[in-house]
């Protein structure tokens, strides 16, 4: 009796532990993915309106093979693809392509996040890119230049992937740490529970041997109390 009593308790407590647990890695690795998302698009963000910052000092860039280099350059900087970008759409430096690849580049004035970037300031999308064959994470954010009017930094989503293939082996890793405490707590918990319905059912099989005399026992106040009382 005491066996199975406890093993029902245990496996109840244990399940409603494990549950509990499970909830809570869920709605923490879903909070840690959104905030390196978050971390990732502020970063973005911040670098793109520096490099377009320092861009404004240097008004003497126009040519596409100036624009380019400078692109180049900057990439070497910041983590990420460097695009800049005409008023028009036109591409005018992209830290990956060459300049003849450049020139047969699509027009970027329709590309999401350059015009939410043209409507408030800074644009940020996440899409396949055909250019280098590769989802990507884009931020754009608008600049006064004569030549550029969009500086737009791209990652790889692989990259932000890989942070949160991290984040959920952390997760996983805390989870599985916490599973032997639960079973530990669960398997203690049990006990008193045992002891008490063992007590109950030695009683009642004094009851039906006749003997109806009432130990000294304190059965609680809770509704198994009750049901030992009566």
């Amino acid at each position: 009796m005491r066996s199975s009593v406890r093993t029902t308790a245990f496996v109840a407590a244990l399940s409603t532990a494990a549950i509990s647990l499970a909830v809570v890695a869920a709605l923490v690795a879903w909070q840690d993915r959104t905030r390196v998302r978050a971390q990732t698009q502020a970063r973005l963000t911040t670098e793109a309106t520096l490099i377009g910052d320092l861009l404004t000092q240097v008004a003497g860039l126009t040519t596409i093979e100036q624009l380019d280099g400078e692109a180049d350059r900057l990439s070497r900087l910041v983590e990420g693809r460097v695009t800049l970008v005409a008023a028009d759409g036109t591409v005018t430096g992209d830290s990956e392509q060459t300049v003849a690849e450049i020139r047969q580049l699509d027009n970027h004035g329709t590309r999401p996040e350059v015009v939410t970037a043209r409507a408030s300031g800074v644009g940020v999308s996440q899409r396949f890119s055909t250019t280098v064959d590769t989802d990507m994470v884009y931020v754009a954010v608008r600049v006064t230049h004569p030549a550029i009017a969009f500086v737009r930094l791209a990652l790889p989503l692989a990259s932000v992937t890989s942070q949160l293939a991290g984040v959920s082996t952390a997760s996983l890793t805390a989870l599985a740490a916490a599973v032997p405490v639960a079973l530990i707590v669960a398997w203690l918990l049990s006990a008193p529970l045992a002891r008490r319905v063992q007590r109950i059912a030695s009683i009642a099989e004094r009851y039906a041997a006749g003997d109806v005399s009432r130990p000294a026992y304190d059965y609680g106040q809770d509704e198994l109390g009750t049901v030992a009382r009566v």
